[in-house]
């Protein structure tokens, strides 16, 4: 969530929540945590009921440095790929979170592979 924040600040409570699909009392809780311990700040956003949620420095340096934490794995992880490979790697998982999501709304899976002649539809 703080890294989301620190990369698309100033965002409102809603913008998290859609974002990572979570209740919004949920993320409400965990930003609560996140101001307490000095990584995003908030202020009043667009109606009373809002708040706009920035990362501080603390939080951005936190953020920066997850990021290269996560950099480096992803290194370790598709390490000895080619480029093509992790082109394609990444569009499968893409389509696979696809299809869980339409699993949630109770809908028939909606990742196709239109190179494939059976499509999605496995």
């Amino acid at each position: 969530m703080l890294v989301y924040v620190a990369a698309h600040g100033p965002v409102s409570q809603r913008e998290i929540a859609d974002f990572f699909e979570l209740d919004p009392a949920a993320v409400s809780r965990s930003l609560d945590a996140l101001e307490r311990a000095g990584l995003v700040a908030t202020a009043p956003g667009r109606d009373r009921r809002s708040k706009a949620v920035t990362a501080t420095e603390r939080g951005l340096g936190t953020a920066h440095a997850w990021e290269r934490v996560c950099d480096a794995e992803r290194e370790v992880v598709l390490g000895g790929f080619t480029a093509e490979e992790r082109e394609l790697f990444m569009g499968l998982l893409a389509r696979a979170y696809a299809n869980l999501r339409a699993a949630g709304r109770g809908e028939k899976n909606l990742a196709t592979d239109p190179a494939s002649p059976k499509g999605g539809d496995r």
